[in-house]
């Protein structure tokens, strides 16, 4: 599948600032190269290391052809578990006949009524 390259570190925010807005991942295709990696609807990307996401980057798709089958890391805050993790995938285009590079589909958003959806969603569903 297209899952090459995966590593992932958890970081608890509890020591660090949360961040409050980032890429909200709502879909990600089983066979592109997040898959596995990014989980839709609680991960949002909020940077890469050494940069945070606080305003909408119109050059995020940029940042991915740059990597086009090279690794790319990327800063995930997860909303559900409050944990800041780093994920590594590379963007390619082999796994979509050429179409996309992650197989990811995100909106920018601030994370506060989301949180609350989420949690009103799910929670009914993990009960």
């Amino acid at each position: 599948m297209g899952n090459s390259e995966s590593t992932t570190t958890s970081t608890s925010t509890s020591s660090a600032i949360k961040p409050t807005v980032g890429y909200h991942v709502l879909q990600v295709q089983p066979n592109g190269p997040a898959a596995g990696k990014l989980i839709p609807y609680w991960d949002f990307i909020v940077g890469t290391p050494g940069y945070s996401f606080d305003k909408e980057e119109k050059t995020l798709s940029e940042i991915f052809k740059q990597y086009l089958d090279k690794p790319i890391t990327l800063v995930v805050y997860n909303l559900r578990s409050d944990h800041v993790r780093e994920v590594t995938f590379t963007p390619n285009t082999t796994w979509s006949s050429g179409q996309y590079l992650v197989g990811i589909s995100m909106q920018f958003k601030p994370f506060g009524s989301i949180f609350r959806t989420c949690l009103a969603c799910f929670g009914r569903i993990c009960r």
